[in-house]
């Protein structure tokens, strides 16, 4: 439907940074999303955000246990903070 294409957008977008986290770099848009987009983070966070931000967090938790798995719970804590709040960010290659 044309009301979630910005979802399905959003979930791309979490998708193509949970095949290859390593080197990407979470930045606010350029101009900041404004009221649109804080509405539609509401919307997301009641609908999928929390429970993926909560996966991604108990997964963080779970590979910090060893020291091996300490670079893939710092890429599940930036994808935590990309699917809480997915809308007026956007994903990037880390220079």
């Amino acid at each position: 439907t044309i009301i979630g294409i910005p979802f399905g957008v959003q979930c791309f977008k979490l998708s193509v940074l949970g095949l290859a986290p390593f080197g990407k770099e979470i930045r606010d848009t350029e101009p900041p999303g404004g009221p649109v987009a804080m509405i539609m983070n509401i919307i997301w966070i009641i609908l999928p955000g929390l429970e993926l931000a909560l996966i991604h967090l108990f997964l963080a938790a779970f590979f910090a246990i060893t020291i091996i798995g300490l670079p893939f719970a710092v890429q599940h804590l930036k994808l935590t903070r990309l699917a809480i709040l997915p809308f007026g960010f956007r994903v990037r290659d880390a220079h």
